[in-house]
């Protein structure tokens, strides 16, 4: 009986995958949606929290595969930095907190990015940003993340 279920489980979660390929509609880039997206991310990587507590561990697991290929779409937003294969953005109004995403191609990526918003001006560039949570990072470091990122640049 155990395995029928999870072999459901598992049949369940794999169809779900098949969603990844679609992008979410972009919603505008205000402090609001990205603490939403940003307290999200926290908990579901057990920032702040205990994780030696079995409990708080398996709530952080819970956390963890309740967000786990869900795509995020945001317009508008401001640059706020940029390294390696990551970019972040932040709120079309300023302020805190800014996200970072990791780029879809990597560090090429990041460098069509980089050449795209310099043509228009840090000052003026505006981003759309689509993304899936994920995890990735350094080995034995692996967080959830905003993963496999599109920018596209505007003023």
């Amino acid at each position: 009986m155990k395995t029928t279920s999870l072999i459901t489980l598992l049949a369940i979660s794999l169809a779900g995958c098949g969603t990844s390929s679609k992008k979410a509609a972009g919603v505008p880039c205000d402090a609001k949606a990205l603490a939403a997206l940003s307290a999200e991310l926290d908990k579901a990587n057990g920032i702040g929290l205990n994780i030696a507590d079995e409990q708080i561990k398996k709530d952080v697991d819970a956390a963890k595969a309740a967000v786990l290929g869900k795509h995020y779409a945001f317009t508008g937003c401001t640059f706020a930095s940029q390294g390696n294969d990551e970019v972040g953005f932040g709120a079309a109004t300023g302020g805190e907190p800014s996200i970072d995403c990791t780029m879809k191609d990597g560090k090429d990526g990041v460098r069509t990015f980089r050449k795209e918003a310099l043509e228009i001006g840090q000052d003026k560039v505006r981003l759309d940003v689509s993304g899936e949570l994920a995890v990735g990072g350094m080995k034995g470091f692996e967080r959830v993340g905003l993963r496999n990122c599109e920018i596209s640049v505007h003023d």
